[in-house]
């Protein structure tokens, strides 16, 4: 169905055309005509199927018309993602979007809540019942609810802010709940919440089944094996992007730490918002090509170049394993997913292939597997290259006449071809940056190690050669720090940090980009 034969204003059907929406999936086709009539619903739906917009034009629609609503999701990163779409769908009207999530600014929400009275709310439940507490948030006039990924906060423990929500709301409203899955505990809240819902089950897959584009897989790799399997993997897949899941913050800051060199960077909640937002923002770009990441922290991203999912270890649950594996194959594209397992683990694998269909085992590359993976990518680019007309032949001609034989000519130019894959030389590298420019240092150490500022000062003048006026702003974290620095000193500070202790902790130096100092200049 085309989004033209829906009620909706002009101006939203030509923001829909603007981000490439022409034909509405599944889950929109069947849920639009319901929402659009005011109806609740009950709607199951897997990640990557649309339902952002399923339940975003009717809000929007709504609010152009003076019936705002309120969007609960479980994750920060989930909510700013829904927030991105909403402003989108809303673009070209003066229906305004706002964001209420934790390790953001409380007084700037207020803020933005008193200049946008009429907006749509994005939240998670926490900052939601934060705001209801120091009565900053007055939700009687809410016309709708969305509860986005129910199962996902009724599991990570919302249920009793999403009662304290629910009751806090008019009795008269629309209420939409999507949910990947339809446990017991999301039929108790679909009652409390919601009046006569349509029930819908989107069309395209199992209930409890991953995408069926995403190719899933096995491979039996031990436990210290990990890092070395993951780059093997990386390397035969080439991926654009990839997911590395682990179970623990402490698993995903170590495998990150062992796969630097592959580019990894780690994501969980015990990061500061800023370098969360950051460290996302770098993997949409395409800058960070492996993301590692816990399974809550991975919840809002939505970028649909990830083609490989890799799993450390089993989810806790099917459902939480059916998550993960949505990260790719999104919006129709293929994917793939690697589920690795200890030599012991195969029990682990029963209850995820009842649910999803035979998980297919793999063997990780051997160099000899990489060998010929390169040799064949290698030829392929040989015989895709476009003719260059008669100078080609020429020189071909001039070596053979050389006594060089076909075979001997074909080995140089592979050769040649070889070493042109080598990563080019940076042309700006060895320039100075600007005297004044700085740069902030991300150290692995923070206020649970007990760390102070004059720790790191001390460290970066005898372990770094830095003078104490060098130092500027210093952001201590929990479990991390960040130390602004000039910019030139930094990959020379990041070498003379590589081997240091503070506490008796690795500090692990790396540069923190897009890092904003909370920290008053010293």
């Amino acid at each position: 169905m085309r989004f033209d034969a829906l009620p909706l204003h002009e101006t939203t059907l030509a923001a829909l055309e603007a981000m490439g929406f022409e034909e509405t999936t599944p889950v929109q086709e069947e849920t639009l005509p319901v929402l659009l009539e005011g109806r609740d619903v009950v709607a199951q739906a897997q990640t990557g199927t649309g339902k952002t917009a399923a339940f975003g034009i009717p809000l929007v629609e709504a609010a152009r018309d003076g019936r705002r609503g309120i969007v609960l999701t479980p994750t920060r990163e989930l909510a700013k993602q829904v927030q991105r779409e909403l402003q989108s769908i809303a673009h070209g009207s003066p229906v305004d979007v706002v964001c209420l999530i934790g390790g953001a600014s409380f007084p700037d929400q207020v803020r933005a809540l008193k200049r946008h009275p009429d907006a749509i709310l994005v939240a998670t439940p926490g900052r939601v019942v934060d705001h209801l507490q120091k009565e900053t948030l007055d939700l009687s006039g809410m016309a709708a609810l969305v509860l986005d990924e129910a199962d996902e906060m009724l599991s990570m423990g919302f249920a009793d802010e999403l009662d304290a929500i629910v009751e806090t709301l008019p009795e008269q409203r629309q209420t939409m709940l999507f949910t990947a899955t339809l446990p017991p505990a999301i039929e108790k809240l679909a009652k409390r919440a919601l009046r006569d819902p349509a029930t819908i089950r989107a069309r395209g897959g199992q209930d409890k089944g991953a995408a069926a584009t995403v190719e899933q897989c096995f491979a039996l790799v031990r436990f210290h094996d990990r890092p070395d399997a993951v780059r093997r993997l990386l390397l035969s897949e080439d991926p654009k992007a990839a997911l590395l899941f682990c179970k623990t913050r402490g698993r995903v800051e170590d495998l990150a730490e062992a796969l630097r060199d592959v580019g990894a960077e780690a994501l969980h909640g015990g990061m500061g918002q800023p370098m969360r937002d950051a460290v996302m923002k770098r993997f949409r770009d395409g800058r960070t090509r492996l993301l590692v990441a816990t399974d809550v922290a991975a919840r809002g991203l939505d970028v649909e170049d990830v083609e490989l999912v890799l799993h450390d270890e089993p989810a806790t649950d099917v459902e939480t394993y059916i998550h993960r594996v949505g990260r790719t194959g999104r919006a129709g594209r293929e994917g793939r997913s690697v589920l690795l397992l200890g030599p012991g683990g195969m029990r682990k694998l029963a209850p995820i292939q009842r649910a999803t269909g035979r998980l297919q085992k793999i063997e990780v590359p051997t160099d000899a597997d990489l060998a010929g993976l390169r040799r064949d990518r290698l030829v392929a680019e040989l015989v895709g290259l476009e003719e260059t007309g008669p100078s080609a032949q020429g020189v071909l001609d001039k070596a053979m006449a050389t006594g060089l034989d076909a075979r001997d000519v074909a080995l140089r130019a592979l050769e040649l071809l070889a070493a042109s894959q080598a990563e080019p030389e940076d042309e700006d590298a060895g320039g100075e940056p600007d005297e004044d420019a700085t740069a902030a240092l991300a150290l692995k150490v923070g206020l649970m190690d007990n760390v102070r500022p004059g720790d790191l000062v001390g460290m970066l003048a005898n372990e770094g050669g830095l003078r104490g006026d060098q130092v500027g702003r210093i952001d201590l974290l929990p479990r991390m720090s960040v130390v602004e620095i000039p910019a030139r000193e930094l990959p020379r500070i990041i070498g003379a940090l590589e081997r240091t202790k503070v506490r008796g902790q690795w500090v692990r130096p790396r540069e923190a980009e897009d890092w904003r100092f909370k920290a008053q200049p010293r």
